[in-house]
């Protein structure tokens, strides 16, 4: 098998083609990606996540047939638009990463695997049970004390548009990988066309806030419309206990109406942690009700001023 030094492949290439009914015309867009065997992997597991719960059965694959799932995959994100409302649950995960990792180590057994870190601190106190310092509750900010600065869900490009015409490539979105930028590693990066917004009057400093969450599946970005806001690094079952936790750090309270806690944790977390971060939501939650209660008593205010100038004395 030929190989090639990473500045010898060309990302993607285009060719404009008619589509199957005469007359929408497309892009047909090939790209080309390096992946080590982890990313690999996750693809794989994310192609075959709900296998499971289809009732289908997880057989061996041959070279052919994962191209053809990462093929598909990557189609079906080429919308830029995903619904995680089903999420693969704990047994899924269990069951099709692992063999999803089979798959990859037998049919590419020369791909590089990343290299285990060093054990930290945090992670041998892990293992002995014990919490880390920064897992300590005197390292957090007091759930009283967080801010509702946390916006919309909100798309970099195609916002307004139609997803079904979207999906049916009746319009074409521009990459929107080129409409971001990262602050802190730049090897975080959001893992689709999407981000969570936070209010310009959030006022740590940019670069610090993106070392605050650092070692989170989280990156901190700038918008091409100027907007800040929280991007998830990862999909993986369980992202949204990182994208809580990445808020209350900044000192916000998450957007319950924009986000869901589901009942699966994407890495272990100690106890403390976990009640701390459902403390957050549910107060989250009540700062939006009431933000709502707020609006119907201005709007009622406003609509008795109107009926004292628009409807005839009595």
């Amino acid at each position: 098998m030929d190989t090639h030094e990473l500045r010898d492949i060309t990302p993607a290439s285009f060719e404009i083609i008619t589509g199957k009914d005469g007359e929408t015309v497309c892009a047909l867009i090939t790209t080309s990606y390096a992946m080590d065997a982890e990313s690999l992997t996750a693809k794989l597991h994310q192609a075959y996540a709900h296998t499971l719960l289809n009732g289908d059965e997880l057989e061996e694959l041959t070279v052919e047939q994962v191209m053809q799932a990462l093929a598909k995959e990557a189609a079906g994100c080429a919308d830029a638009m995903h619904f995680w409302a089903n999420d693969p649950d704990q047994e899924s995960f269990d069951v099709v990463y692992p063999w999803a990792e089979r798959q990859i180590r037998r049919l590419f057994p020369t791909l590089t695997w990343p290299t285990p870190p060093e054990e930290t601190k945090e992670e041998r106190d892990e293992y002995t049970g014990a919490e880390s310092s920064a897992d300590q509750p005197t390292q957090r900010i007091p759930v009283e004390d967080l801010k509702g600065l946390a916006g919309r869900h909100v798309h970099f490009v195609g916002e307004f548009e139609d997803p079904w015409d979207v999906y049916n490539h009746k319009v074409v979105l521009n990459d929107w990988r080129q409409h971001y930028t990262v602050f802190g590693r730049t090897n975080k990066q959001p893992v689709e066309n999407s981000y969570f917004s936070v209010s310009d009057l959030f006022d740590m400093e940019w670069p610090k806030a993106a070392e605050v969450i650092d070692d989170l599946p989280v990156c901190f970005v700038i918008s091409g419309d100027m907007e800040l806001g929280l991007c998830p690094t990862s999909l993986e079952a369980g992202w949204q206990w990182s994208l809580v936790e990445a808020f209350t750090r900044l000192g916000m309270l998450p957007p319950t109406s924009e986000i869901y806690l589901p009942d699966r944790l994407d890495f272990p977390r100690s106890p403390d942690l976990i009640r701390y971060l459902m403390q957050a939501y549910r107060a989250g939650r009540a700062y939006e009700v009431k933000s709502k209660q707020d609006q119907v008593a201005n709007t009622d205010e406003y609509l008795t001023k109107i009926a004292a100038k628009v409807l005839p004395n009595k």
